[in-house]
């Protein structure tokens, strides 16, 4: 598949689009669409990229994101494909009356429609709640999924305490389509390799840029430095061990690409704000 703009089938001709991607092979895909996007995922782990935010996938996961804010999911070798289930619907402001003359019975949705712009994670419980309805849609006739998907719509619209806001205020990725194609070749690199020494020199030139052209390129495109993105990776995979093995603090460390324990403690804290036994200590508590 070609990252860029995509132009999403049967636009026309129907308010919402809805598709289940295939699970067989999936990649890293760094891409952005005029639609918004509401994607649930089951079953799957690895890391959702949102903007400039990355977190880790595990369980249910639905975000609303909007439209031309870049994104991408990466599943973990874990999951191969079978056991996860993709759903997604994407549809235009327009499909709910738009943003100069909303319907009035749209206002709520309008309302999460805006905060969708830097893209919107939903809480447990509110996924417990709507991703069965969800995962149903691409099984129905037409009416009924266009019914259905606008009372879940309005139910995550009312459901106003129970969502996260993902991307930084400020954050603006570029628009350059060739961009696009670049950052995914260099993340699917910095995916293959965490766990070993990766270093932005050799990103460079995979990218045919000098070191200093690519640090301002890699943040331009993903709000954040190339450092800070491997560290952020690294430290999902660790959470992720952290919660659901009963490997050491130490071997996680080397696990997940870091070399020095000390190192490890410090960056952990500095991205999740707490140390990595309490972490492991909460989730297991939740």
């Amino acid at each position: 598949m070609k990252p860029g703009l995509k132009e999403i089938e049967c636009r026309s001709n129907t308010p919402f689009f809805c598709f289940a991607p295939a699970t067989v092979g999936l990649r890293f895909d760094w891409h952005r669409h005029e639609e918004y996007e509401l994607t649930c995922v089951a079953g799957g782990v690895g890391h959702r990229f949102v903007g400039d935010h990355l977190g880790g996938l595990g369980g249910t996961d639905l975000v609303l994101i909007g439209p031309n804010l870049p994104h991408a999911y990466q599943f973990a070798a874990r999951s191969p494909g079978r056991g996860i289930r993709i759903v997604s619907v994407h549809f235009r402001n327009d499909s709910l009356g738009g943003e100069e003359t909303p319907y009035p019975e749209f206002e709520a949705i309008h309302l999460l429609l805006a905060q969708a712009r830097l893209g919107v994670r939903f809480c447990d419980a509110v996924v417990q709640d709507v991703s069965p309805a969800i995962l149903q849609l691409p099984d129905q006739e037409l009416f009924e999924r266009h019914v259905n998907i606008l009372r879940i719509l309005d139910h995550l619209a009312r459901s106003r305490d129970a969502w996260t806001i993902l991307s930084s205020p400020g954050f603006a990725a570029s628009r350059r389509v060739r961009d696009e194609g670049r950052v995914t070749r260099i993340c699917t690199e910095i995916h293959r390799r965490s766990r070993e020494s990766v270093t932005l020199d050799e990103l460079a030139a995979l990218a045919n840029m000098s070191p200093a052209a690519f640090s301002r390129f890699f943040k331009r495109a993903t709000g954040k430095t190339f450092k800070r993105y491997l560290n952020e990776v690294r430290i999902e995979s660790a959470c992720r061990l952290l919660a659901g093995t009963d490997l050491s603090v130490s071997e996680i460390c080397f696990e997940t690409g870091f070399h020095n324990l000390s190192n490890f403690n410090r960056r952990f804290l500095q991205i999740r704000s707490v140390s990595p036994m309490e972490y492991r200590r909460r989730s297991r508590r939740g």
